[in-house]
């Protein structure tokens, strides 16, 4: 499957749009999907980077993250179900990783399995 994973800043424009759509088709779909029942609406907002993975233009997953003092801060990672296990989560966990490389900085994560 192709698939691209772009960097998308906080004060660009298309940030609030995507972080809609985000929020509508990717982390209610698979909440929905894997019986959950927390209410995570509206968390990357509050993000100051995200990476989304697109196939064919449209968004399948994402990966959002905050910047801390020591670095990032990966406050969620998301692919929509159907795209699951095909290594996108893998690639937009290396996005970050390169760019926290590229400034000398950490990553920190917090990992809950939903």
């Amino acid at each position: 499957m192709n698939y691209d994973v772009r960097r998308i800043e906080n004060n660009t424009i298309d940030f609030i749009s995507i972080c809609s759509y985000i929020e509508e088709k990717i982390n209610r779909e698979n909440l929905s999907k894997n019986g959950g029942t927390l209410n995570y609406s509206n968390l990357t907002y509050r993000s100051d980077i995200l990476f989304v993975a697109y196939a064919d233009e449209t968004p399948i997953g994402y990966n959002s993250v905050v910047e801390c003092e020591n670095g990032y801060y990966i406050y969620q990672i998301a692919v929509k179900k159907e795209y699951q296990q095909q290594g996108i989560g893998t690639s937009m966990m290396n996005e970050i990783m390169e760019v926290a490389n590229q400034e000398n900085k950490n990553v920190y994560a917090h990992v809950m399995n939903y």
